[in-house]
Protein backbone atom coordinates (compact mmCIF):
# COMPACT_ATOMS: atom_id res chain seq x y z
CA UNK A 1 0.00 0.00 0.00
CA UNK A 2 2.88 2.35 0.78
CA UNK A 3 4.27 1.79 -2.72
CA UNK A 4 0.92 2.65 -4.32
CA UNK A 5 0.67 5.79 -2.18
CA UNK A 6 4.18 6.80 -3.23
CA UNK A 7 3.45 6.17 -6.92
CA UNK A 8 0.25 8.19 -6.62
CA UNK A 9 2.18 11.04 -4.98
CA UNK A 10 4.78 11.04 -7.75
CA UNK A 11 2.04 10.89 -10.37
CA UNK A 12 0.28 13.90 -8.90
CA UNK A 13 3.53 15.86 -8.61
CA UNK A 14 4.51 15.18 -12.21
CA UNK A 15 0.99 16.03 -13.34
CA UNK A 16 1.10 19.43 -11.63
CA UNK A 17 4.48 20.17 -13.23
CA UNK A 18 3.33 19.23 -16.73
CA UNK A 19 -0.11 20.83 -16.41
CA UNK A 20 1.55 24.05 -15.25
CA UNK A 21 3.43 24.30 -18.55
CA UNK A 22 0.67 26.13 -20.33
CA UNK A 23 0.20 29.26 -22.37
CA UNK A 24 -2.83 31.19 -23.61
CA UNK A 25 -2.00 30.48 -27.24
CA UNK A 26 -1.65 26.75 -26.50
CA UNK A 27 -5.11 26.41 -24.95
CA UNK A 28 -7.08 26.26 -28.23
CA UNK A 29 -4.39 24.09 -29.83
CA UNK A 30 -4.52 21.46 -27.08
CA UNK A 31 -8.32 21.61 -27.01
CA UNK A 32 -8.37 21.01 -30.75
CA UNK A 33 -5.81 18.19 -30.56
CA UNK A 34 -7.91 16.41 -27.92
CA UNK A 35 -11.10 16.35 -30.03
CA UNK A 36 -11.59 13.00 -31.77
CA UNK A 37 -13.61 14.31 -34.71
CA UNK A 38 -10.78 16.66 -35.70
CA UNK A 39 -8.68 13.68 -36.72
CA UNK A 40 -11.20 12.14 -39.13
CA UNK A 41 -9.28 13.37 -42.24
CA UNK A 42 -6.07 11.94 -40.73
CA UNK A 43 -7.76 8.58 -40.14
CA UNK A 44 -9.13 8.58 -43.68
CA UNK A 45 -5.67 9.35 -45.09
CA UNK A 46 -4.06 6.56 -43.06
CA UNK A 47 -6.71 4.10 -44.20
CA UNK A 48 -6.17 5.11 -47.82
CA UNK A 49 -2.39 4.65 -47.55
CA UNK A 50 -2.78 1.36 -45.74
CA UNK A 51 -5.29 -0.07 -48.22
CA UNK A 52 -3.02 0.80 -51.14
CA UNK A 53 -0.03 -0.76 -49.43
CA UNK A 54 -1.71 -3.96 -48.24
CA UNK A 55 -3.70 -4.44 -51.45
CA UNK A 56 -0.53 -4.11 -53.49
CA UNK A 57 1.02 -7.09 -51.67
CA UNK A 58 -2.07 -9.17 -52.39
CA UNK A 59 -1.39 -11.01 -55.64
CA UNK A 60 -5.05 -11.40 -56.52
CA UNK A 61 -5.94 -7.96 -55.21
CA UNK A 62 -8.80 -9.58 -53.35
CA UNK A 63 -11.32 -7.13 -51.91
CA UNK A 64 -11.51 -9.36 -48.86
CA UNK A 65 -8.14 -7.85 -47.86
CA UNK A 66 -9.76 -4.39 -47.67
CA UNK A 67 -12.75 -5.71 -45.70
CA UNK A 68 -10.44 -7.59 -43.33
CA UNK A 69 -8.34 -4.46 -42.83
CA UNK A 70 -11.29 -2.20 -42.01
CA UNK A 71 -12.83 -4.78 -39.67
CA UNK A 72 -9.49 -5.35 -37.92
CA UNK A 73 -8.95 -1.64 -37.31
CA UNK A 74 -12.50 -1.27 -36.00
CA UNK A 75 -12.07 -4.22 -33.63
CA UNK A 76 -8.74 -2.86 -32.42
CA UNK A 77 -10.36 0.42 -31.38
CA UNK A 78 -13.41 -1.30 -29.90
CA UNK A 79 -11.26 -3.63 -27.78
CA UNK A 80 -9.03 -0.78 -26.64
CA UNK A 81 -11.90 1.53 -25.81
CA UNK A 82 -14.00 -1.08 -24.01
CA UNK A 83 -11.12 -2.41 -21.92
CA UNK A 84 -10.17 1.08 -20.77
CA UNK A 85 -13.54 2.86 -20.55
CA UNK A 86 -15.85 -0.08 -20.02
CA UNK A 87 -13.77 -2.17 -17.61
CA UNK A 88 -10.78 -0.41 -16.04
CA UNK A 89 -12.21 3.04 -15.31
CA UNK A 90 -15.32 1.92 -13.38
CA UNK A 91 -13.45 -0.96 -11.72
CA UNK A 92 -10.44 1.01 -10.44
CA UNK A 93 -12.50 4.19 -9.97
CA UNK A 94 -9.57 6.59 -9.67
CA UNK A 95 -10.74 10.19 -9.78
CA UNK A 96 -9.42 12.39 -12.56
CA UNK A 97 -7.22 15.25 -11.35
CA UNK A 98 -9.97 17.60 -12.53
CA UNK A 99 -12.30 15.98 -9.97
CA UNK A 100 -9.74 15.85 -7.17
CA UNK A 101 -10.73 18.71 -4.85
CA UNK A 102 -7.33 18.78 -3.16
CA UNK A 103 -5.68 19.73 -6.49
CA UNK A 104 -8.24 22.26 -7.72
CA UNK A 105 -6.32 25.44 -6.75
CA UNK A 106 -3.32 24.41 -8.86
CA UNK A 107 -4.88 22.83 -11.95
CA UNK A 108 -5.07 24.58 -15.32
CA UNK A 109 -8.52 23.78 -16.76
CA UNK A 110 -10.22 25.08 -19.90
CA UNK A 111 -13.76 26.27 -20.43
CA UNK A 112 -15.82 24.14 -22.79
CA UNK A 113 -18.35 25.21 -25.39
CA UNK A 114 -21.08 25.08 -22.74
CA UNK A 115 -19.32 27.75 -20.70
CA UNK A 116 -18.43 25.30 -17.93
CA UNK A 117 -14.96 24.12 -16.97
CA UNK A 118 -14.09 20.97 -18.87
CA UNK A 119 -13.42 18.17 -16.37
CA UNK A 120 -14.19 15.00 -18.32
CA UNK A 121 -15.88 12.00 -16.73
CA UNK A 122 -15.47 11.16 -13.07
CA UNK A 123 -12.80 8.46 -13.43
CA UNK A 124 -9.58 8.63 -15.41
CA UNK A 125 -7.50 5.47 -14.99
CA UNK A 126 -6.68 4.66 -17.70
CA UNK A 127 -6.78 7.19 -20.53
CA UNK A 128 -8.92 5.99 -23.43
CA UNK A 129 -7.46 8.72 -25.65
CA UNK A 130 -3.96 7.36 -25.03
CA UNK A 131 -5.06 3.74 -25.37
CA UNK A 132 -6.95 4.24 -28.62
CA UNK A 133 -4.30 6.37 -30.31
CA UNK A 134 -1.47 4.01 -29.32
CA UNK A 135 -3.60 1.03 -30.35
CA UNK A 136 -3.53 2.49 -33.85
CA UNK A 137 0.24 2.92 -33.59
CA UNK A 138 0.64 -0.72 -32.55
CA UNK A 139 -1.62 -1.91 -35.35
CA UNK A 140 -0.46 0.32 -38.20
CA UNK A 141 3.31 0.48 -37.69
CA UNK A 142 4.08 -3.16 -38.64
CA UNK A 143 1.75 -2.95 -41.64
CA UNK A 144 3.19 0.27 -43.01
CA UNK A 145 6.69 -1.12 -42.52
CA UNK A 146 8.53 2.20 -42.38
CA UNK A 147 10.46 3.79 -39.54
CA UNK A 148 9.31 7.18 -40.80
CA UNK A 149 5.66 6.18 -40.54
CA UNK A 150 6.25 4.60 -37.13
CA UNK A 151 7.89 7.78 -35.81
CA UNK A 152 5.15 9.98 -37.24
CA UNK A 153 2.40 7.83 -35.74
CA UNK A 154 4.14 7.77 -32.37
CA UNK A 155 4.51 11.57 -32.31
CA UNK A 156 0.84 11.98 -33.23
CA UNK A 157 -0.28 9.59 -30.48
CA UNK A 158 2.07 11.25 -27.97
CA UNK A 159 0.66 14.72 -28.70
CA UNK A 160 -2.93 13.46 -28.39
CA UNK A 161 -2.09 11.77 -25.09
CA UNK A 162 -0.21 14.80 -23.74
CA UNK A 163 -3.18 17.05 -24.53
CA UNK A 164 -5.14 15.18 -21.86
CA UNK A 165 -2.59 16.19 -19.20
CA UNK A 166 -2.59 19.75 -20.52
CA UNK A 167 -6.40 19.89 -20.20
CA UNK A 168 -6.10 18.67 -16.63
CA UNK A 169 -8.16 15.50 -17.02
CA UNK A 170 -5.48 12.81 -16.78
CA UNK A 171 -2.42 12.01 -14.71
CA UNK A 172 0.78 10.90 -16.48
CA UNK A 173 0.20 7.42 -15.05
CA UNK A 174 -3.20 7.28 -16.76
CA UNK A 175 -1.49 8.11 -20.03
CA UNK A 176 1.43 5.70 -19.65
CA UNK A 177 -0.63 2.66 -18.71
CA UNK A 178 -3.27 3.51 -21.30
CA UNK A 179 -0.61 3.79 -24.02
CA UNK A 180 0.94 0.44 -23.05
CA UNK A 181 -2.44 -1.31 -23.06
CA UNK A 182 -3.44 0.25 -26.36
CA UNK A 183 -0.14 -0.51 -28.07
CA UNK A 184 -0.28 -4.13 -26.88
CA UNK A 185 -3.80 -4.58 -28.23
CA UNK A 186 -2.80 -2.98 -31.54
CA UNK A 187 0.30 -5.16 -31.90
CA UNK A 188 -1.66 -8.35 -31.20
CA UNK A 189 -4.41 -7.39 -33.63
CA UNK A 190 -1.81 -6.53 -36.27
CA UNK A 191 -0.28 -10.01 -36.03
CA UNK A 192 -3.72 -11.61 -36.28
CA UNK A 193 -4.52 -9.48 -39.31
CA UNK A 194 -1.29 -10.41 -41.11
CA UNK A 195 -1.92 -14.13 -40.53
CA UNK A 196 -5.45 -13.83 -41.92
CA UNK A 197 -4.19 -11.76 -44.84
CA UNK A 198 -1.68 -14.48 -45.71
CA UNK A 199 -4.49 -17.04 -45.60
CA UNK A 200 -6.58 -14.95 -48.01
CA UNK A 201 -3.65 -14.58 -50.40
Amino acid sequence: MELLDKLNEWDQTLFLILNDWNATWMDPVMWWVSQKWVWIPWYAFLLFVLIRKRWSVSIKRDYRVVVLLVVSIALTIVFSDQITSGILKPTIARLRPSHNEALQPWIHLLTGADGELYRGGMYGFVSSHAANSFALVGFLSPLLGSSGWSLGLFLWAFIVAYSRIYLGVHYPGDILVGALIGWSIGAIMSRIYMRLEMYIR
